[in-house]
């Protein structure tokens, strides 16, 4: 009997011993990984916004371009410089790259030139803004193109008629518009002479420098010069003009030439002796016509 309850407890001691020791082991269970929520993701590093020049002027003069603009703002206190490349073609990738040393920055105005251009070409310019240690913002790209200072245009014919003086020349290369100047001395830089500008090679004079209209049986001395980017030309060679009152009713006029347009249709017509003012006659309809004057011989209407 004695022996039967000795088994007893040495099982019992056993049990007791094995239940302690996985208290001790499990007492720590490992979590569910399953009903943990993620917690928020780290917050992205904030982008600069990296801002380029967003147009820019290209000015052409002799063989060079000249490029103007306003500076761009800092960039978390750090300032911009400028990356300056240019071609003879739309083709960034084959640019020639002139770094960031050839553009100027005073005050709030960057400026520069490229130099040893043709005259005559076009120019694509491509510019962006460098910050050091935080990047670079994309390209903006203009064109250009250099030119020279044009010659005085020649050959300039007048044309008088009743209180008004008709004048053409041929076209000077490089011109971009034309100052003609006309007085009744003869010199272009008088007090009273009435200058007058056109972007083609044709004017037609009407008034006197107060607004009144040319005086007829008055000759007045007339001279033309050109302009452009580069510079203006001296006078041409002066030539005179005097209208007149008419002495017949004019003839009806000819070469007369009709160019279509979207919306509008160009008129021109050649110029008609003693005729002071123009009507164009049109419609739809043959015979049945709407009347616009016209001070001259081409209109759009």
């Amino acid at each position: 009997m004695e022996e039967k309850m000795r088994k007893t407890h040495s099982i019992a001691g056993l049990l007791l011993a094995m239940f302690l020791i996985c208290l001790a082991g499990c007492g720590e269970s490992k979590p569910d990984n399953r009903n943990i929520q993620p917690g928020p993701s780290p917050s992205p590093k904030p982008v600069v916004p990296l801002t380029g020049p967003q147009q820019f002027q290209v000015t052409g003069i002799d063989g060079a371009l000249q490029i103007r603009f306003t500076r761009v703002a800092d960039a978390q206190g750090i300032p911009a410089r400028y990356d300056l490349r240019y071609g003879t073609g739309n083709s960034f990738a084959s640019a020639i790259q002139l770094g960031t040393n050839v553009l100027q920055v005073s005050g709030l105005l960057v400026s520069g030139e490229i130099t040893g251009l043709t005259n005559g070409q076009t120019y694509y310019v491509w510019i962006n803004a460098v910050f050091d240690t935080l990047g670079q913002s994309t390209y903006h790209m203009e064109t250009g193109m250099p030119v020279p200072t044009p010659d005085a245009p020649e050959s300039i014919v007048a044309t008088a008629y009743e209180t008004l003086i008709d004048i053409e020349w041929p076209p000077s290369q490089y011109a971009f518009s034309y100052e003609v100047a006309y007085h009744t001395a003869n010199n272009p830089n008088a007090g009273a002479v009435v200058r007058r500008t056109a972007t083609e090679p044709r004017l037609m004079i009407t008034t006197d420098l107060n607004g009144n209209p040319l005086r007829n049986d008055t000759t007045y001395y007339i001279w033309v010069r050109a302009s452009n980017t580069d510079g203006v030309s001296g006078y041409s060679d002066v030539i005179t003009a005097t209208p007149a009152a008419a002495s017949a009713v004019p003839a009806a006029p000819g070469a007369l030439s009709v160019e279509p347009g979207r919306k509008r249709l160009k008129v021109t017509w050649d110029a008609v002796q003693w005729a002071v003012s123009y009507e164009l006659w049109y419609n739809t309809v043959h015979n049945q016509v709407f009347r616009l004057p016209m001070p001259n011989r081409t209109t759009v209407a």
